[in-house]
């Protein structure tokens, strides 16, 4: 998820257990590429963020004026647990958030957990994110 999106997930703490990948390493790792932001930037503005992460690893900037740069589009990767109540919680209060990203956060993590019925989502929510309930089967 982008830089900016983060702040708004990170309301959620209590049983919420967040490792997140550093940006210093992706930034170590590969020259950037368009790839690595939500949204486009321009090209030239790519070729600086590159050139300021040679500076660095050169020694000529710091860590901080290398991240402050970093637009708020940058896209970092975090490992969640989480259980069915915060997962319950997240959806009932941002099913039908403005920003995009909570839409494709949710809609991933439902159609990826089993058992689904267990948070007790009502039907309108999970129609806002499109989530279809498998039928139970019968003995």
């Amino acid at each position: 998820a982008p830089r900016f999106w983060w702040p708004e997930f990170d309301q959620y703490k209590i049983g919420v257990v967040s490792q997140s990948d550093s940006p210093m390493h992706t930034l170590h790792k590969q020259p950037l590429t368009q790839e690595n932001f939500e949204y486009e930037i321009s090209n030239y503005y790519l070729d600086y963020l590159n050139t300021c992460i040679l500076q660095f690893k050169e020694g000529r900037i710091s860590k901080d004026q290398l991240k402050n740069d970093l637009p708020e589009g940058f896209l970092q990767g975090r490992t969640l647990t989480l259980n069915y109540a915060n997962l319950r919680e997240m959806t009932l209060q941002r099913y039908n958030h403005e920003l995009p990203q909570w839409q494709f956060f949710l809609n991933t993590l439902l159609t990826s957990i089993p058992d689904i019925e267990l948070l007790g989502l009502p039907e309108n929510v999970l129609a806002h994110l499109e989530i279809k309930l498998f039928p139970t089967c019968e003995k």
